[in-house]
């Protein structure tokens, strides 16, 4: 005998030993016979039934709505500080830059001040004056 069988006699054994499908019918025949007896009730029942499963609806709407808005003003808050911190690291970068620039330009009026065979006065002041500010920036120590 193949599993296949021996598997399907033992379920129809628990199936008579506890008419399963008897008192499924006799259920199934209690339940139209109370539906077709109570016409008013189960008319009750339905519409409440509806009732309930229209205001769960309608409160699942709202609060699923309400979070997407949320979630949505949070997006643009996020997205806002975002390019807020973006243009001021731009801007630094820029400055920077600029400060870059700046000290470059004046190592260079140095090396052209240098240059001179002859310093004025003013030629030293002005490389001194340069010196003092490359040294405060960190370029020269």
């Amino acid at each position: 005998m193949r599993i296949k069988d021996k598997i399907q006699e033992r379920i129809d054994k628990i199936g008579e030993s506890h008419k399963i499908a008897d008192k499924a019918k006799s259920m199934s025949n209690w339940l139209v016979d109370w539906a077709s007896n109570n016409r008013k009730k189960l008319f009750v029942i339905t519409i409440s039934f509806l009732f309930c499963s229209v205001v769960v609806s309608v409160i699942f709407t709202v609060t699923s709505i309400s979070k997407s808005k949320a979630a949505r003003e949070n997006l643009y808050i996020v997205h806002d500080s975002l390019r807020h911190e973006r243009s001021q690291k731009s801007t630094e970068i820029r400055s920077k830059v600029l400060d870059y620039q700046t000290l470059r330009k004046y190592e260079k009026e140095i090396e052209t001040l240098m240059g001179k065979e002859i310093l004025t006065a003013q030629d030293s002041l002005r490389v001194y004056e340069l010196y003092n500010i490359l040294i405060e920036q960190g370029t020269y120590e």
